[in-house]
């Protein structure tokens, strides 16, 4: 056994190293390992910032370091393919490694703060205006178009006044009612 891991070449470990994080990273994707539920369970037990104060990944969530991993074998595995030595390989890899993690790391931070949360509170509904998309009847039920933070969200409308509102008419939120919006 010995005699196996001797004759390894450092091209074959850069390339083995690179091939454990993608396949670390190919099983977190596929079985959810290092979900944002997973990642806060271990920030919370070990305080690596797996979440940052606002939410979303942290640079010590798996996959990150799992990118880290896979660049750092490949790119070592590269630059001792172009003749650098061990020590140069496993400063290009890591370097390497660091900046497309942080790269991806910024990516995701940009994209959890921009997501869209599809539950509204009461509070951001009162006053909204909104577009009839199916016309609300006098004593009946319609439906009401809101744009709120860019997203757009339609809810079942019933009317205070009894008269028919078109399509495409503005209305007013004035209150909730179950899963109801009270507009005028």
């Amino acid at each position: 056994m010995y005699e196996y891991f001797k004759s390894l070449t450092a091209f074959a470990v850069f390339l083995s190293i690179g091939g454990l994080g993608l396949a670390v990273m190919v099983m977190s994707r596929l079985f959810g390992l290092g979900d944002h539920e997973f990642e806060h369970e271990v920030a919370a037990d070990h305080e690596l910032g797996a979440d940052t104060e606002y939410g979303g990944p942290g640079f010590f969530s798996v996959r990150i370091i799992s990118v880290l991993v896979t660049v750092f074998g490949f790119a070592g595995a590269i630059a001792i393919e172009l003749g650098a030595s061990i020590w140069a390989s496993s400063l290009i890899g890591f370097g390497s490694g660091l900046l497309v993690a942080l790269g991806v790391l910024a990516i995701a931070r940009f994209l959890y703060q921009n997501q869209a949360s599809s539950i509204l509170t009461e509070a951001e509904l009162l006053g909204q205006n909104g577009t009839v998309v199916v016309s609300i009847s006098p004593e009946g039920v319609g439906k009401v178009r809101f744009v709120i933070g860019g997203v757009s969200i339609e809810k079942l409308a019933k009317s205070t006044r009894n008269v028919l509102i078109h399509e495409n008419a503005t209305v007013r939120v004035k209150g909730l009612a179950g899963n109801y919006v009270i507009v005028e």
